[in-house]
C-alpha cells in the first residue's frame, strides 16, 4: 500500500529488462504504467484503472459485496457496519457500489454506515473500536478484506463479544484459516488461482505477440457461506 515502494520495484524491473509486469497497483494514476506498457507488457490483477487502457483481470467486487451485504439484510440485520480500505482504490469503490445495491433492494428499514480507508489490521480494530461505542451499535460488520476482518475479530474479542450471538461478521476474500475460526467465517472468495492462470496466460500472449492486449475480465466471486451470520428477529 505504499506507492513509493511500487514504483522503486518498478524501476527495479525495468532496469532488470523483464519481458512481462503483473502487478496489484496501489497507486491514484495509471501514467507510468501505460508508459513503461509501450515497451513491457504490463497486466494489472485484482486492481485496475477504469478510464485506462491497460489490460486487467480482477473479481466483480460490486456482485461480490452485493450478495454478502444481501445475506446480512435477509437475515434482519438494521445496522450494518461497512470497514473499507483506500477510497482510491477501485475494489473499495465497487465493494461499497455493491453494498448500496443491495441496500436499494433489500434495506428497507436499515442504516449502513461506511468507515475506514485502509486494507489493514489497525483499520479494522479501530474502526470497530469506535463503532461498539456509538449510540447505535451495529449488529452485522462487513469487512472488506481479510486483514480488515482481523482487527474486526481482535476488538469484537477484547469487548467481549461473541460472533455470531452479538455481532455477526462477514469478510472479504478467501482464506483457508476462517474454517479453523470459531465460528467458521462466512466470506466472499475471490477466484484467485483463476485469476493468476489468465493474467499468466494473458502476459505470454502479449510477449510472444509484441501487442498490447486490451483485455479486461471480471471474474465471479463465491459466496461461501459459514457460521458468522445470525438471523435475527
Amino acid at each position: 500500500e505504499d506507492p513509493k515502494l511500487e514504483n522503486n520495484a518498478i524501476d527495479a524491473m525495468v532496469d532488470y529488462h523483464v519481458d512481462g509486469i503483473i502487478i496489484v497497483p496501489c497507486g491514484e494514476s495509471p501514467k507510468r504504467l501505460e508508459e513503461i506498457s509501450k515497451n513491457i507488457p504490463v497486466i494489472l490483477v485484482d486492481r485496475y484503472f477504469r478510464e485506462s487502457f491497460l489490460p486487467y483481470i480482477s473479481t466483480n467486487n460490486l456482485e461480490g459485496a452485493y450478495q454478502a451485504m444481501k445475506l446480512l439484510l435477509t437475515s434482519g440485520h438494521k445496522e450494518i457496519l461497512v470497514i473499507g480500505g483506500p477510497s482510491v482504490s477501485v475494489t473499495t469503490q465497487e465493494r461499497i457500489m455493491g453494498c448500496q445495491k443491495a441496500m436499494e433492494v433489500f434495506g428497507e428499514g436499515a442504516h449502513m454506515q461506511v468507515l475506514g480507508n485502509e486494507f489493514s489490521i489497525q483499520n479494522g480494530y479501530i474502526e470497530t473500536k469506535l463503532a461498539l461505542q456509538g449510540h447505535t451499535p451495529p449488529t452485522a460488520i462487513f469487512a472488506l478484506s481479510n486483514t480488515i476482518f482481523l482487527g474486526t475479530y481482535r476488538a469484537l474479542e477484547e469487548q467481549g463479544l461473541s460472533i455470531p450471538d452479538d455481532v455477526s461478521v462477514v469478510t472479504f476474500d478467501n482464506n483457508l484459516a476462517l474454517d479453523f475460526m470459531k465460528p467458521a467465517i462466512t466470506r466472499v472468495a475471490q477466484p484467485i488461482q483463476s485469476m493468476g492462470i489468465a493474467a499468466i496466460k494473458l502476459l505470454v500472449t502479449c510477449i510472444r505477440e509484441h501487442r498490447v492486449l486490451h483485455s479486461k475480465m471480471l471474474m465471479t466471486p463465491t459466496l461461501t457461506v459459514r457460521n458468522s451470520v445470525n438471523i435475527r428477529r
